[in-house]
């Protein structure tokens, strides 16, 4: 085997002192990242999934969040809560609060938004009804259901009128 005189055998071609410095600066911002979690206070949100919401609890929103136990998966229809699914809270009951009373507004507007549809059906239904059981008592077949549950929704929604 031939000798190089002089010349060396090259291990890395990464210089080690680079190397040492790199791995300070991962040391330290990981005792950075450690020390935030501990001073950071923990902050509070919903996520929004499909069609329901969770509360979670991080100490920086969307890192490393953890489930709020007894607030996951509630269910919501409206599309606006994504919106309101942004926000931050300082504690559980701030948050919750926060959701009802959203929930109470949504509920408030689609229930005044279905009430003028169900005006508009009423006045369709009142012949509609009367035809099916007439059509029934002429012994057309099949209209039992549709018929009980047409008479059912016209005794809710004139109940509800009278509110």
């Amino acid at each position: 085997m031939a000798e190089h005189a002089g010349s060396g055998y090259v291990v890395s071609a990464v210089n080690r002192k680079l190397m040492q410095k790199g791995a300070l600066v991962l040391i330290g911002a990981a005792i950075l990242v450690a020390a935030l979690m501990v001073i950071l206070p923990t902050r509070y949100y919903f996520g929004v999934h499909h069609g329901s919401v969770t509360l979670y609890a991080a100490k920086i929103s969307g890192f490393i969040p953890s489930p709020v136990p007894g607030y996951s998966a509630i269910p919501v229809g409206s599309q606006s809560v994504k919106a309101f699914a942004k926000r931050n809270f300082t504690d559980v009951k701030t948050a919750v609060a926060a959701l009802r009373e959203f929930l109470q507004a949504e509920i408030a507007a689609q229930s005044a938004a279905v009430t003028e549809k169900e005006k508009e059906m009423a006045v369709l239904y009142d012949g509609y009804v009367p035809n099916l059981a007439g059509a029934k008592m002429l012994g057309i077949e099949g209209l039992d259901q549709q018929v009980q549950a047409l008479q059912a929704w016209m005794q809710y929604h004139q109940a509800k009128a009278v509110k």
